[in-house]
C-alpha cells in the first residue's frame, strides 16, 4: 500500500539544552526535569523540556516564540528556525533544573531568547557553541563517590556568623594546577568530585607496585579557594535560586584555617591532605565547617 503524505509539520525548537554531568565529563544521564517561562510571569504555566533523541532538551511552545517555531523566516514557506528579515526582538525567560534522583544541584538561570547563533545553550558566559561540551551541572552535596574519583565535602559558614554560605563557589586545585568547581547549596553544603591526582615518584626500591609506594598510602595536597558575594545574591522570581551566571560571578573570598575568636587570620585559600580512597572535608580548626568572608577590596 503506497502512503502519500499530504502535509509536513514541522517545528523548530528555538530552545535546545544539552545537560552536561562536570564530574564525569560526559552528558548526564539521569532524568533531569528542566522547566521554562517568561521572566516577569513567575505564575505562568512553565515548559518542560522533552529529551530528545540525541540526549539534549527540546523546549517547545513557549510563550512569544510561536513564529520562531513554525517559520519566522523573512520569505514565505520559509522553514522553520529561519533567521528574519530583520533581526527579532528578544524576550528573557527564566529556566528551572531539578534532578530528582539527587545527583545535580538544582539550579536557575536566565537568559534571552532567541539565541545569537544557531544550536544548543551552553550556559552563562558560553560565547560560542563549540566553546564547550554542554551545559554543565553540578554535583550535589550528597552526590555518592564512585571509586575512580576523589572528593572533596563539606560545609561553609560566613566568618561573621550569620549562617551558611548559601551558593557559594568552592575551586579546588590538584596538583598539577587543575581547578575543579563545585557549589555551595542553600546550607552551604557541596561536593567536588575530580579525578584521583597521580601518584607521587617514589624513591626506588620502595615496596608496592612497582618498587613504588603501595597505593594505599598515597596522599596529596590540595588548596580550597572560596568565592561568595557579601550581601548575598537574589533570587530569581518564580525559581527561589539565584541566577547561575550571578553565583559563578562572585568576588573571591578570604577563609580561616583557624577560627577569627581563636585569634586566626584569613588567607585566600586553605590546604588540606587528601589521602588515597578517603574523602577530604576542609574545615576550620574546632569546627564542622569552613569558615568564608568577603576579601578587601
Amino acid at each position: 500500500m503506497t502512503v502519500e503524505i499530504i502535509e509536513r509539520d514541522s517545528r523548530f525548537a528555538p530552545l535546545g539544552i544539552r545537560f552536561w554531568d562536570a564530574a564525569l565529563d560526559r552528558a548526564a544521564e539521569e532524568p533531569i526535569v528542566a522547566l521554562a517561562f517568561p521572566a516577569g510571569a513567575p505564575f505562568a504555566t512553565p515548559v518542560r523540556g522533552r529529551r530528545t533523541l540525541s540526549g539534549a532538551h527540546a523546549f517547545l511552545g513557549l510563550p512569544g516564540m510561536g513564529a520562531l517555531e513554525r517559520g519566522g523566516g523573512a520569505d514565505p514557506g520559509s522553514p522553520p528556525g529561519s533567521p528574519p528579515g530583520s533581526p527579532p526582538a528578544t524576550r528573557p525567560y527564566v529556566v528551572q533544573v531539578a534532578d530528582p534522583s539527587g545527583t545535580h544541584l538544582p539550579i536557575a538561570f536566565g537568559l534571552d531568547l532567541p539565541l545569537p547563533y544557531r544550536g544548543l545553550f551552553l550556559g552563562p558566559g558560553a560565547g560560542s557553541p563549540v566553546s564547550q561540551p554542554g551545559f554543565l551541572l553540578f554535583p550535589a552535596p550528597t552526590r555518592r563517590r564512585p571509586g575512580w574519583l576523589a572528593a572533596v565535602r563539606g560545609e561553609i559558614g560566613r566568618a561573621d556568623g550569620t549562617g551558611p554560605a548559601a551558593h557559594a563557589v568552592v575551586e579546588v586545585e590538584d596538583p598539577d594546577g587543575a581547578v575543579w568547581t563545585g557549589i555551595c547549596d542553600a546550607q552551604g553544603r557541596f561536593a567536588v568530585l575530580l579525578p584521583w591526582p597521580a601518584p607521587a615518584v617514589a624513591p626506588a626500591g620502595s615496596p608496592g607496585l612497582g618498587g613504588g609506594a603501595p597505593l594505599s598510602g598515597q596522599f596529596w595536597t590540595l588548596t580550597v579557594a572560596v568565592r561568595l558575594d557579601p550581601a548575598g545574591l537574589p533570587v530569581l522570581p518564580g525559581a527561589g535560586l539565584p541566577d547561575l551566571g550571578d553565583v559563578l560571578a562572585q568576588p573571591a573570598a578570604e577563609v580561616w584555617a583557624d577560627a577569627p575568636g581563636d585569634g586566626g587570620a584569613p588567607a585566600p585559600d586553605w590546604t588540606g591532605r587528601l589521602d588515597q580512597g578517603e574523602e577530604l572535608i576542609p574545615r576550620t580548626a574546632g569546627l564542622s565547617r569552613l569558615l568564608a568572608g568577603p576579601a578587601p577590596p
